[in-house]
C-alpha cells in the first residue's frame, strides 16, 4: 500500500502557535518499505481571523502487508505554546487510514485535555 498526501492544518484549538506531531502505527503483519511513519510539523502561527494553523506537511509512505489485519491508523498530537515559549498538549486523535484506494480527506476529531 503506498500513502501519499499531507497533514492539512488544525482549527479549534485555544493557542495560536501550535504544532502536530504523528505517527502511523500498523499491527504485526505490516512492514514499512519506505518513508518515515512519524515526525513534526512546524510550528505555525494560526491565522486570528481564521483560527486555523496551516502546515502542508507531506508524507510519503509504502507498505507490505501479509494479511489484512492491524491496518494503519494516524496517531496526532497537537502541541501549542504559551506565550512564554512554555509547551503543552492541546489535543490527540486517531483517524483510521480509509480501505477503498483514491483520494481521501480525512478530519480527525481531537481529545482536549482540561486543566
Amino acid at each position: 500500500m503506498h500513502l501519499i498526501g499531507e497533514i492539512k492544518g488544525a482549527h479549534g484549538f485555544n493557542s495560536s502557535r501550535i504544532f502536530c506531531k504523528f505517527s502511523v502505527k500498523c499491527g504485526v503483519n505490516w512492514t514499512l518499505i519506505n518513508g518515515n511513519d512519524s515526525g513534526e510539523t512546524y510550528e505555525e502561527v494560526a491565522d486570528e481571523i481564521e483560527e486555523f494553523a496551516v502546515w502542508d506537511h507531506p508524507f510519503d509512505l509504502h507498505y507490505k502487508c501479509k494479511a489484512i489485519r492491524g491496518w494503519p491508523k494516524f496517531q496526532i498530537e497537537v502541541w501549542q505554546a504559551d506565550h512564554e515559549g512554555r509547551y503543552s498538549i492541546a489535543g490527540y486523535g486517531v483517524g483510521v487510514v480509509p480501505i477503498e484506494p483514491g483520494n481521501h480527506k480525512m478530519q480527525i476529531k481531537c481529545w482536549v485535555p482540561r486543566p
